[in-house]
């Protein structure tokens, strides 16, 4: 499997082929200059965190073909997408689903990063 052309910075692919761009190897040691993620900002809002989850909902369908499990990852985002739509979404459970997706998504910098910040304000956002 070769690099997607949508994907910049560091991928592992299968079978831990690893691919980067902008780096620079001196002897045991790799740089990465260049693969920052795209900042994004934790949401203030439980209407926010929901149109966060959403578009990363639709970014991971979309990158299927990258993610090792993709049926998992996508399952995961969709029970979390279900979870805050609840009277009541549970704190845990909703932090618990969200971990599983960025364990699943960690070798792809950018989906990570669109993951990280909704990890952090599930434990505000939620009781």
């Amino acid at each position: 499997m070769d690099k997607p052309p949508n994907v910049q910075g560091i991928f592992v692919g299968e079978h831990g082929r690893v691919f980067a761009d902008n780096m620079v190897g001196i002897s045991n040691t790799t740089f990465n200059y260049s693969a920052e993620p795209e900042a994004r900002a934790e949401p203030q809002s439980v209407e926010q965190f929901r149109q966060q989850l959403e578009a990363l909902l639709r970014m991971l369908d979309s990158r299927r073909e990258d993610i090792p499990d993709p049926a998992d990852v996508v399952g995961t985002t969709k029970d979390a997408v279900e979870e805050i739509a609840t009277d009541r979404p549970r704190k845990r459970v909703v932090v618990a689903l969200l971990e599983h997706v960025a364990s699943g998504v960690e070798a792809m910098v950018d989906l990570a990063a669109a993951v990280a910040p909704l990890v952090r304000a599930a434990g505000k956002l939620f009781h």
